[in-house]
């Protein structure tokens, strides 16, 4: 979708931020696990999925409207579902 929708050197402006975010992330959450909880850790994450999600909406053009995708609504569903779950028993290990 990246080399579809951006030019080629959008894949190296995403590489390079996702090499800055590996080293910065770890550095953030034991701050954040320092003056905080370690719930805290997953709320850092928040503000960047919003702001990926406003650039997105703004930025990705539309595909044509000639093209006529389904939707896996199950599919969807059972990851949400999942990855839920999955969130919800790991944070309730951690203990505060």
């Amino acid at each position: 979708m990246l080399g579809q929708a951006f030019p080629a050197r959008a894949a190296g402006i995403w590489s390079a931020g996702t090499a800055v975010a590996s080293g910065v992330a770890p550095a953030i959450a034991g701050a954040i696990l320092d003056h905080g909880s370690s719930r805290t850790t997953f709320l850092m994450r928040l503000p960047v999925v919003a702001g990926a999600l406003a650039v997105g909406t703004v930025w990705i053009p539309k595909d044509s409207p000639t093209s006529h995708a389904r939707v896996d609504v199950g599919g969807a569903v059972f990851s949400i579902v999942g990855l839920g779950g999955l969130g919800a028993g790991l944070t309730s290990l951690i203990p505060v």
